[in-house]
């Protein structure tokens, strides 16, 4: 569990909570983004970390959803690079990875989503595995994620 003592004490009770839970999914499931595909890894625990929060989406992926607002959605899941600790807007990158978990999680409930993390960790390819669990293309999740985003931050308009 690695967190950044600066950044850690600048947060609110809630971001401490959340940022906690998050890093303790991590050591809990014995997995780092190294291991495995980042947003899958990156995605659960936030996903995990934000399971009771009460905020609106709006405001707990406000990052990445004034993004899409001003360029659209991203064409891709996030991938490795997009993960880099020295990258610029790194929190929208991790919400954006959390957004494709709580989609899978809508349409399928928390039990599936543990499953298809469960499926990855053992050693499942990304794209079996949502197809065993989801039904669902890679390609496929992508263009729901996509939609979603682009509703999310319609929805959100200030």
């Amino acid at each position: 569990m690695l967190l950044n003592p600066g950044i850690f004490e600048s947060l609110d009770d809630r971001g401490a909570q959340i940022v906690l839970t998050h890093e303790l999914t991590h050591a809990m499931t014995g997995v780092t983004a190294a291991a495995l595909t980042p947003w899958v890894v990156e995605g659960f625990a936030d996903y995990v970390a934000l399971a009771s929060d009460r905020r609106p989406v709006r405001s707990s992926a406000a990052q990445v959803l004034a993004k899409v607002r001003d360029r659209g959605a991203p064409a891709r899941l996030p991938t490795v690079a997009d993960f880099a600790s020295t990258r610029h807007g790194l929190g929208a990158t991790y919400e954006s990875a959390w957004l494709v978990f709580r989609l899978l999680g809508e349409r399928a409930g928390d039990r599936d989503v543990v499953r298809f993390y469960e499926l990855v960790r053992r050693g499942d390819p990304v794209e079996q595995a949502l197809r065993n669990v989801f039904g669902l293309e890679q390609g496929e999740l992508v263009t729901l994620w996509r939609s979603s985003l682009e509703r999310l931050a319609r929805s959100g308009i200030r």
